[in-house]
């Protein structure tokens, strides 16, 4: 999959910007706060139309802006273009793609895969729960729309239950359809889950291990949100437990409460790891999307780094290059420009107040 040009309008800082990009890698440099990953946001939102940053859209309009449009123009490698075009508004979105309107956002998902390495990832392993969650989720949801869709039917009895425990008495002839619900969507959830973290898991261990030159060990462990594996025995804590959540303010077990973390050496390495090593395991998190987008989907991510390469020591910088894929198109960000690998040729753009300049013979 390459990126061949975008049109930004009334984009964050961007008011107007047309941009063709020239080959498979990419560099934009300028300080900080000028438009650098507001860009890269763009690029990205065309996987799983939200944003890496955010999860409300109306953060991407424009500051006084009544629309945002947003028009990619991809080239695909079984050699199909396409025009996806993205109107963002306050009272919703509007997408076309190659002129056909799409009326719901799982027809995207995951037709246009791009990979996002930040120096906002290290919240992935040092954060709270929900931002795994999420991560997985689109991870997930970007390879399989049948996990889409048993996770939507899932929030939406979740949702549900939650709405009847704040209206006592419990009535069991009320809740008991929401509840079959979440159990057998949490089950199917729970499954998928397990089989993507553990499909996941070998691809990390495998980049780290290659990151860290063959020294150190790195794979994820699944933390599932219940200990009910059993359909009875979950939906009768369900039903006993009904009170309790009443006073939670909400349903205390399940798939929304799932987590997973890093292991490095057999412990928990938000305690354990040092920093160096904690950026080097959400680089290998990174490479293992890569992969599995790759191996599902049959196309190529696109892979933004943002302003990473300054936070990495020459050799990790070194084998991280050599560990992205030849064939991917690359954007990258910095306030400096680095030195880039030699057999690379690198289309260089300078950004400024929301402006992107292609500089000459580049």
């Amino acid at each position: 999959m390459r990126l061949e040009a975008l049109h930004l309008q009334e984009y964050r800082n961007i008011p107007l910007a047309r941009l063709r990009f020239a080959g498979n890698r990419i560099f934009l440099q300028g300080p900080n706060g000028q438009g650098k990953t507001n860009l890269l946001e763009a690029i990205a939102y065309a996987t799983a139309m939200r944003s890496f940053r955010t999860v409300d859209y109306h953060h991407l309009m424009r500051t006084g802006a009544g629309e945002t449009g947003l028009l990619y123009f991809f080239a695909a490698d079984r050699g199909e273009n396409s025009q996806l075009e993205i109107r963002l508004r306050s009272g919703g979105r509007e997408l076309r793609w190659d002129d056909r309107k799409i009326p719901r956002l799982g027809e995207i998902i995951g037709h246009f895969p791009v990979v996002v390495f930040s120096s906002q990832d290290l919240q992935i392993l040092r954060g709270a729960p929900g931002l795994r969650r999420r991560w997985l989720d689109m991870t997930l949801g970007t390879t399989s729309r049948e996990y889409l869709q048993i996770l939507r039917d899932y929030q939406e009895a979740l949702q549900a239950r939650n709405k009847l425990l704040r209206k006592p008495p419990f009535a069991e002839a009320l809740f008991a359809p929401f509840e079959n619900l979440l159990v057998e969507k949490g089950q199917q959830l729970r499954k998928l889950r397990e089989a993507g973290l553990a499909r996941l898991t070998g691809l990390v261990e495998s980049f780290y291990h290659r990151l860290t030159g063959g020294h150190e060990e790195g794979v994820l462990r699944y933390l599932p949100g219940t200990r009910q594996t059993d359909a009875e025995a979950w939906r009768e804590r369900l039903s006993t437990e009904r009170e309790r959540d009443h006073f939670r303010g909400g349903t205390g077990s399940g798939p929304h409460r799932d987590d997973w973390t890093f292991l490095l050496g057999g412990n928990d390495a938000r305690a354990q790891a040092s920093e160096g090593q904690q950026r080097g395991m959400v680089l290998a998190l990174g490479l293992a999307q890569c992969r599995l987008f790759k191996e599902v989907l049959e196309e190529e991510p696109i892979l933004l780094a943002d302003d990473i390469l300054g936070e990495l020591d020459p050799q990790r910088r070194r084998r991280f290059w050599d560990l992205l894929p030849a064939e991917a198109q690359i954007f990258a960000t910095g306030t400096e420009w680095p030195d880039l690998p030699q057999e690379d040729t690198w289309q260089k753009w300078e950004v400024f107040e929301g402006r992107f300049e292609a500089l000459a013979g580049e």
